[in-house]
């Protein structure tokens, strides 16, 4: 209460200017609670309609939702967003026309698939990893496919449906009857995708979907048939958690048309601690890129495989865990390489001496030699010992290059000071004549 009831004075009269603001500011109170209410209001009926918020941020999860309409086309390609888990999420789909069989090709039926989400090669390479695989035959690793490529028409738009759909179009034949690589697919159109179908069902196959594609709207780094390593090197490591014996293969489908991209630097660890590395690597490398093996615990020594190496280049004997890196420039691109490899661990009790990767005439870095090897701590040594008399003699050289200058600066100072130079001359002249008076008396004593 105010000052003035608290001592029995009367309130003063309100003016009328504040009679007539009390009701603005009560219509201003009121037209904002009115906002806040109509705003709530939004938010719940925006989720109570399920409107879509987010994308679907799996590949494998998008080519499951696509496929609802695996049946209609025109739903196919017009789908924007479906339910999914208690939410509405955005999507993008697309046609893949089927192919009739052919010589060497068996049916694929038509499929409603996801549209690639970022990195289209990307995610192509880790469909063909889990339909691909390694089996050991006479104790080589070899390669297998459950999947096979194939050139397929895919429709993105309604419209193009009531034509193209079906497997028997002209479009769809002509799609179809290109060469099942990757750069054969892509000369025919921009409708015309680089495609692989499962052949086989089984293992990781039943999760995702029976195909997958890539075109030429897809392309991201210059090439539509690119495929990058660089942070991705689990997907084109093949040996499934195996120890003994693995594979590497960058790109997969290599043979198939795929290429690696520009700008790459990836590694990969075949074999593991101690013991030794033996196998063999493929590839085919464009000028200035190349693959560096380094064995373990020997970091000078390094080998290079690059375009004219030998081919396929021999490893024999190195000490494991060997060290693979993959360099590629901007200039051009190849199909890459394939590593297979087999790990001997060590015998008990005994450590594991690497052997050497067979040389070849067109390498450009050979590996060290066996005193480089054995006597690393001695050259260390002897390196520090040069670097430090090098150090002292540098301080030497300095601290005479002082000296000198201060002499040179009390001289100077002399001849410009008259004065001074007869005062020091003086002071000469006496100091040698006391120097000189006791010897000319002890001289005439012995006389």
């Amino acid at each position: 209460r105010c000052w003035r009831c608290r001592e029995g004075r009367p309130r003063a009269p309100m003016s009328a200017p504040s009679l007539r603001s009390r009701p603005k500011r009560r219509a201003a109170a009121e037209g904002l609670g009115v906002a806040l209410a109509a705003a709530a209001a939004a938010v719940l009926l925006r989720g109570a309609s399920g409107a879509a918020e987010e994308w679907v941020a799996d590949a494998d999860e998008q080519d499951q939702l696509c496929a609802r309409w695996g049946d209609n086309c025109t739903g196919c390609t017009s789908a924007e967003e479906t339910p999914n888990k208690g939410r509405m999420v955005k999507l993008r789909c697309q046609w893949a026309v089927g192919a009739a069989s052919g010589i060497g090709r068996p049916a694929v039926p038509s499929a409603c698939i996801g549209r690639p989400l970022g990195d289209a090669t990307g995610e192509m390479s880790e469909w063909i990893k889990k339909h691909t695989g390694i089996i050991l035959d006479g104790g080589q690793p070899e390669q297998y496919d459950h999947a096979a490529p194939g050139c397929r028409l895919l429709l993105r738009a309604p419209e193009k449906c009531q034509a193209d759909a079906s497997p028997s179009s002209a479009r769809a034949v002509a799609c179809a009857a290109a060469e099942p690589r990757c750069p054969s697919c892509m000369v025919r159109g921009l409708d015309c995708g680089f495609c692989g179908a499962r052949s086989v069902l089984g293992g990781d196959d039943a999760s995702v979907a029976s195909s997958r594609c890539v075109a030429q709207p897809d392309d991201t780094f210059g090439d539509a048939c690119a495929v990058r390593c660089k942070g991705k090197e689990r997907t084109f490591d093949l040996s499934g958690g195996g120890v003994l014996s693995g594979l590497v293969e960058y790109p997969l489908w290599r043979k198939h048309g795929f290429v690696y991209a520009y700008g790459q630097q990836c590694t990969w660890q075949l074999g593991g601690s101690g013991g030794t590395v033996s196998g063999d690597v493929q590839h085919d490398l464009a000028r200035y890129d190349a693959l560096h093996l380094m064995e373990a615990g020997n970091s000078l020594g390094v080998e290079t495989v690059g375009s004219m190496s030998e081919n396929p280049k021999q490893l024999v004997g190195l000490a494991a865990p060997v060290t693979l890196r993959f360099f590629s420039d901007g200039a051009y691109e190849a199909a890459g390489f394939t590593a297979r490899w087999d790990y001997s661990p060590p015998a008990s009790g005994s450590s594991s001496s690497g052997g050497s990767i067979t040389p070849s005439s067109g390498d450009t870095v050979s590996v060290g030699s066996n005193f480089f090897e054995g006597n690393g701590q001695i050259l260390i040594i002897v390196a520090a010992l040069l670097g430090c008399l090098v150090l002292v003699a540098a301080i030497g050289c300095i601290a005479m290059d002082c000296v000198r200058r201060y002499r040179r600066r009390s001289v100077s100072g002399m001849r410009d000071n008259p004065a001074a130079w007869v005062y020091a001359t003086a002071s000469t002249t006496a100091a040698a004549a006391s120097t000189a008076a006791p010897k000319t008396f002890f001289a005439g004593l012995r006389k």
